[in-house]
């Protein structure tokens, strides 16, 4: 292009210089000024050059100009050559972050991307913090010393006092009296020693830096931030040590509005719960907390045995996967021969106990639960019949009533073979309806037994006995007696952690199903809360959740409508499961990250360090394989550093090297180029407040990590968590009912101590 300006400037040059002779050829006009075509100059040139030399002569200067010019551009604008010869990794830029899909409204927030300027303004903050937090430091354990060298000297003063009240006769009260108020006064120095104060001890020194801090403190939590969030169908892993700032930065930020769909929320400590329940609520969500240690009624119940659908086709399946995981309690890829027998045991109570529930209520007047299963599992009180069947009767207390006996489990299913779960009248059914939102009854029949069961011979003989419970009575009772007291005390195993009372509380009825996680009509928020103490006890019925969770809604994916996919449920869920080690082993959830992102559930697993992970699911397990972004804080554990700095790749560099020989004159410099990692292992554990993010596809990200007590968005969205939890289900629950009135009642008494309270003023 300046070559081409120059040749028309110099055509336009010689032009004027003949004054537009007509020898020239036709010009064309714009604005009133003509104009010749550039490659009029060369047949010009061939034409006329003898003639004016000169003139020609000062239009080359034109020429000249414009071809070093473009020569200069080619120079100055040609890219630079990609050293890629060992490796092209290198950071990613707002492109690659498009590419990510990490821009987005709402989502799960992964990490922190300001502007340049508010990069600095964050730099400058933390140098203050720095510099606050060293004067401050020095400053305290100066006035430790001071104020331990007062100590001494009153201590001493109390000790001379002490002996002075000693020698003075008990009849000088006043001199007494004097010495007990000066050792009280020395007494509270030392029990109530000051404690240190920038603003009262080092005003001039110290404190300006205090007030520098949080003056750009608040600066900074003004400041409009921009966060990247992820709201695609795929997994995430994050590795951060402990204290390192996940809660602050991911888990918080991430439920503080982040994610606007339903979630799951593995909480240890309840502190997710506290900071974000009560925005959650805002937002318009059912918030539930299941704490299965409450005793004061805060806590929603779960009873993993309504997720039964009991009477239908459904329910043998059911039971089957519930029993499988109760019995896989190590959570291990797959039950071995004794583990196998054991869920089948399991899974032949659950159902006779929750036909027996609706036939014979008088001996079995409880819904069946976890506990009524492990108990079942151990010694009962079983009716007594006679030869015939027919219920053998005792005189009790002038009442005839049926004549019970104490048996071991084994002895119990002997006279249960026969049991009849649907008598000739039927049984009603009690299923919670999620359209009217209340308990209906079903009338169930042997006749509807038998259509569901068609080819079940048993029914032909036996029509009010359930085939696959009276099968599989037989067929435990039929193994060997060793075998079968290895099959029972497997059973008995998996299921000791459920005799647990106050467990069996909170699993004795169901104030939410696993289905209303993603089909309620409103989003739900689901705390499962557990304290640290209790972590390894608690943590089988956490994985039963998680797995029971995953099989009921990856069932279909779907309808389709003229060709596409319309998917079933009606909110997405989000898995936030923080220390997702804490659980133990997920063998079983974790081989179902392949596929459970297209039924609308969304893996968020939080871990300490890969040794964590590798020593759970061994060295080749392919968690972070399933999780398409990973995010990596600075690591303690060298594994999780080196398998960082593998994942980032080598980049290519530079390297000159110097060699002499001789004199020092007689020199040599030469280039070549290395291979350098993007990052080493021991500059990802420096990272500090920063952060990686890794996709596949994409170059890796560093940035900021959040921190939301940093940022109004977040901070004017905290506000107080609810005294107890949502239900979604009507159950009677008192000790729920007497914690909310107390709460209501303390409510009250503060609002009418409030309305009530004035400072007196005299006139």
């Amino acid at each position: 292009m300046p070559a081409f300006v120059g040749l028309w400037t110099a055509t336009q040059k010689l032009a004027a210089l003949v004054q537009y002779d007509p020898l020239l050829g036709a010009p064309f006009q714009m604005n009133g000024q003509l104009y010749y075509y550039p490659w009029k100059y060369f047949s010009w040139f061939q034409h006329f050059h003898s003639y004016m030399p000169d003139l020609f002569k000062q239009t080359y200067i034109y020429i000249y100009g414009g071809f070093l010019v473009g020569l200069l551009l080619l120079f100055l604008l040609q890219p630079p050559r990609r050293l890629d010869s060992h490796g092209s990794a290198h950071w990613g830029e707002y492109k690659d972050i498009l590419g990510m899909d990490l821009i987005s409204a709402s989502g799960v927030v992964v990490g922190l991307y300001d502007n340049a300027l508010t990069r600095k303004f964050t730099s400058l903050l933390r140098s203050v913090e720095k510099i606050k937090q060293e004067k401050v430091s020095f400053a305290e354990m100066d006035f430790d010393k001071r104020l331990d060298k007062k100590m001494d000297r009153i201590s001493n003063q109390l000790v001379l006092v002490q002996n002075q009240l000693e020698e003075i006769p008990e009849d000088e009260l006043a001199s007494r009296r004097n010495l007990e108020k000066r050792l009280q006064v020395l007494q509270n120095k030392i029990e109530h020693s000051p404690k240190y104060e920038p603003q009262k001890y080092d005003f001039y020194t110290v404190y300006p830096w205090v007030c520098l801090y949080k003056k750009l403190l608040q600066l900074y939590i003004s400041c409009p931030h921009f966060y990247l969030r992820d709201n695609s169908n795929k997994h995430l892993a994050v590795i951060a040590p402990t204290r390192s700032g996940k809660g602050v930065g991911l888990i918080i930020p991430t439920l503080l509005g982040g994610w606007r769909s339903s979630v799951i929320v593995n909480d240890i400590k309840s502190e997710n719960w506290g900071v974000t329940a009560g925005y959650r609520k805002r937002m318009g969500h059912m918030v539930i907390k299941f704490e299965p240690t409450a005793l004061d009624g805060s806590s929603a119940r779960w009873n993993p045995l309504e997720e039964i659908p009991i009477g239908t086709a459904a329910e043998v399946p059911a039971a089957q996967n519930l029993a499988y995981i109760l019995a896989n309690y190590e959570g291990k890829a797959s039950l071995d021969h004794w583990g196998a027998n054991a869920a089948t045991v399991i899974t032949v109570v659950i159902l006779h106990l929750m036909y027996a529930h609706y036939s014979d209520p008088e001996h079995y007047p409880h819904v069946p639960n976890l506990y009524t299963v492990a108990a079942f599992m151990k010694a009962n009180i079983v009716p007594e019949f006679d030869k015939d069947g027919n219920p053998v009767m005792e005189d009790l207390d002038g009442q005839l009533v049926q004549k019970v006996n104490a048996k071991g489990f084994l002895d119990t299913l002997k006279a249960l073979q026969t049991f009849e779960h649907v008598p000739d009248e039927g049984i009603e059914l009690v299923e919670w309806d999620k359209f009217s939102e209340s308990y209906l009854k079903r009338h169930f029949t042997p006749e509807d037994m038998k259509d569901i069961y068609p080819d079940a011979m048993s029914l032909d003989y036996m029509p009010n006995v359930h085939p696959i419970i009276y099968q599989n009575f037989v067929e435990i009772l039929s193994k060997p007696d060793n075998e079968c007291g290895s099959i029972v005390s497997t059973a008995n195993t998996a299921l000791k952690e459920y005799l647990d009372p106050t467990l069996a509380k909170n699993t004795s009825v169901s104030d939410f199903c696993i289905d209303d996680l993603m089909n309620y009509k409103k989003p739900v928020s689901l705390y499962l809360v557990t304290p640290p103490s209790d972590l390894l006890r608690l943590a089988p019925i956490f994985r039963l959740f998680f797995e029971m969770m995953v099989k009921h809604h990856a069932k279909r994916i779907g309808t389709y409508e003229n060709g596409q996919a319309k998917t079933l449920y009606k909110h997405k869920c989000l898995f936030l499961m923080d220390e997702f080690s804490s659980l133990g082993n997920l063998q079983s959830f974790a081989a179902t990250l392949s596929y459970i992102a297209g039924y609308g559930m969304k893996a968020f697993l939080i871990n300490q360090g890969l040794p964590q992970i590798n020593g759970i699911y061994g060295k080749d397990n392919q968690i972070l394989m399933n999780c398409h972004l990973q995010i990596f804080y600075a690591p303690n554990d060298n594994d999780t550093g080196k398998y960082t700095e593998s994942l980032l790749g080598n980049k290519t560099i530079t390297v000159e090297s110097v060699s002499s020989s001789g004199w020092l004159s007689n020199k040599n410099y030469s280039k070549s180029e290395t291979a350098r990692a993007l990052m080493t292992a021991d500059e990802i554990k420096r990272m500090g407040d920063r952060e990686i993010i890794v996709a596949s596809g994409s170059p890796p990200v560093l940035t900021d990590k959040v921190k939301y007590y940093e940022n109004g968005f977040f901070l004017k969205k905290l506000m107080d968590a609810p005294a107890a939890s949502d239900l979604i289900r009507n159950n009677p629950y008192p000790e729920r009912d007497r914690l909310l009135a107390t709460v209501a009642e303390e409510k009250r008494q503060k609002e009418k101590a409030k309305e009530f309270s004035y400072e007196y003023q005299e006139p």
